[in-house]
């Protein structure tokens, strides 16, 4: 993935995305908790259109219950009851004739006349026989239309009835063993089937007979008969009139029915008004849902933008002290490594940045200062032999020289030789550990042996300065490590041991083993070396004593090599020292049991 070429546009890039997530994230739950209350809502309404419809319903079908019953009491109001007595005096006599004559007792007839006339036998007959169900027509035209049902069918329990000329003659279905003997006042709904295949909604009511119109038969011309009670009212004379208490325990069943498909029609109408109620409530969610989703997405998108906006001008004053600090390095130049910038404008983030790079540009100007030291000490290094060597050359081509002579010339020359390959050695030892790839040809080495071999070596130079050299060994267990490596430092660090000591003086190498490493330590009597130098003592080409005259092991880049040597066997190098009193250089190397080495080829 290709790295963003500029942190503003990272931070904008990744700020946005980041934002852009939330606020989408907040719509659909904003939407999706809206969506769900809104369904709800539909719900509610979907189930009181629907409740709504029902009620409508049943209140259709109350309504037009309530209205049967009203006609049907309405046409129990109108219904008149009939009598004809000629008709009953016929029949008693017919009757009475019939009766008789088996026994032969004509001479009786007068008297059972007159005994059963007025019995409940007679009135029964009479009932039965000479009593008629009439509707005034007047009245039913007072009444209205719209107040009588399209069929009704009138009965009474002694077998009287009428019928609505709709009927065509065909009564309803009357079945009066459904009402109770002592039920008075009574009534049911249903529907049936007419016999003209329609369905209807009918009443049955049964109630009881509360008034009789006598039939009254012409009459001769003559006074009227009147007779009163005996609270001083006309009354009817008793041989005209029927004993009122027996209609009032006589039953009238009323049925009344009206065609059901003015039920359906309404029904069909409130469905309609339900389907289109509902057909309203889902548009009106559905538009609210649209809606909400325009305003969340416009809410969004200039929420989005606003953020942006805003976003960018934070980065910029943000990201202002960064811009402070690149303008500052900006500045520096290859001869002015200063770092010049107010900390104090500097946020907490980056003051250890600027503090870290202060210390790298130090680093990087004693870098270029040791860079330019060293090219002047490698001339030097290099111009002192070459220097002698010519000297050499050009006097001994000044005359004529014996054997001898020319001989002595060209030693010199080959001593200014080789210390200037003994300079362009130690070089490339630097440069090859400057690149790792300096040969490191690990063994299993006995440092006592390699101790002893390099006090030897140095004892010759040790005593023509007259140096005490001492050894102090004690047992120790092989380490792995370059032994070519470990006697050029241990040869380094004898040599200054001897140069940079006093006339007299001593010089002791002494191994020990540690817990988990060997310690081999150099230990010497002469001059020390100051503080400010200590840490300075491995940088490359430093001298404490510029003045002395190199020789070619003294060239300042000894304790370099001896550093890099040491860091390469995995070791570590420490110094302790003070003026007068002699230095102590500290070596530790990993034991072999610890210590797993790697070996690099030689180039």
């Amino acid at each position: 993935m290709k790295s963003p070429s500029s942190i503003r546009v990272s931070l904008v890039l990744y700020c946005t995305t980041l934002l852009a997530l939330a606020l989408a994230s907040v719509s659909v739950l904003g939407y999706r908790t809206a969506m769900g209350g809104l369904e709800s809502r539909r719900a509610a309404t979907r189930q009181l259109h629907e409740t709504q419809f029902f009620d409508r319903c049943r209140d259709c079908e109350e309504t037009m219950d309530n209205e049967l019953l009203g006609q049907a009491q309405t046409l129990a109001r109108l219904v008149q009851f009939q009598l004809d007595f000629r008709r009953l005096r016929n029949r008693e006599l017919t009757l009475l004739g019939l009766i008789s004559i088996p026994q032969n007792s004509y001479f009786s007839a007068p008297v059972w006349l007159a005994g059963v006339g007025r019995g409940p036998v007679a009135m029964e007959l009479s009932r039965r026989n000479t009593v008629e169900v009439r509707l005034d027509p007047a009245e039913l035209l007072r009444q209205g239309e719209d107040n009588i049902a399209e069929y009704y069918h009138i009965k009474t329990s002694w077998g009287a009835s009428n019928l609505s000329t709709s009927l065509n003659g065909v009564p309803l279905d009357q079945d009066l063993q459904r009402f109770a003997p002592n039920q008075a006042l009574y009534w049911e709904f249903d529907q049936t089937n007419h016999s003209s295949g329609r369905l209807v909604r009918r009443v049955r009511l049964k109630t009881s007979a509360q008034s009789l119109v006598p039939f009254r038969p012409a009459r001769r011309p003559g006074p009227e008969i009147q007779t009163t009670n005996n609270r001083g009212d006309r009354t009817e004379p008793r041989s005209e009139r029927m004993d009122r208490g027996d209609a009032m325990r006589s039953s009238l069943y009323i049925e009344c029915a009206q065609d059901y498909s003015r039920y359906e029609a309404k029904m069909e109408e409130f469905r309609v008004r339900r389907d289109e109620e509902l057909l309203q409530t889902d548009t009106e969610v559905d538009q609210a849902l649209a809606s909400l989703q325009r305003e969340l997405t416009l809410v969004g998108a200039l929420g989005f933008l606003a953020a942006t906006i805003g976003l960018l001008a934070i980065l910029r004053v943000g990201l202002r002290p960064l811009a402070r600090l690149s303008e500052a390095v900006s500045l520096i130049t290859p001869k002015d490594f200063q770092l010049k910038i107010d900390h104090s404008q500097l946020p907490k983030e980056l003051k250890p940045i600027a503090l870290r790079l202060e210390e790298t540009l130090k680093q990087l100007g004693r870098a270029f200062d040791r860079e330019k030291q060293a090219t002047a000490d490698i001339s030097h290094e290099l111009r002192t032999p070459l220097a002698a060597m010519l000297t050499t050359c050009e006097l001994a081509l000044r005359k004529s020289r014996s054997t001898e002579e020319y001989r002595e010339f060209l030693t010199d020359c080959q001593g200014a030789g080789l210390q200037m390959n003994r300079a362009v050695e130690r070089l490339l030892t630097l440069a090859r550990l400057d690149a790792g790839v300096d040969a490191f040809r690990a063994a299993l080495v006995d440092i006592n042996q390699i101790a002893t071999d390099c006090v030897n070596q140095v004892s010759n130079l040790a005593d023509a300065s007259e140096i005490q050299l001492e050894l102090d060994t004690s047992g120790i267990a092989k380490v792995s490590t370059d032994p070519d490596k470990l006697s050029e430092v241990l040869l380094n660090l004898l040599h200054n041991a001897i140069q940079y000591n006093k006339s007299g003086g001593t010089v002791t190498l002494r191994t020990r083993q540690l817990d988990d490493h060997a310690e081999i330590s150099v230990i010497d009597t002469g001059i020390g070396i100051p503080a400010e130098y200590r840490e300075r003592i491995f940088e490359r080409f430093f001298r404490m004593d510029p003045s002395r005259t190199s020789d070619g092991m003294n060239s300042g880049l000894g304790l370099s090599i001896v550093k890099g040597f040491v860091e390469l066997m995995g070791g570590a190098i420490m110094v302790e020292s003070a003026p007068g009193t002699g230095s102590i250089f500290r070596l530790l190397l990993p034991l072999a049991r610890e210590r797993k080495m790697k070996a690099v080829p030689a180039i």
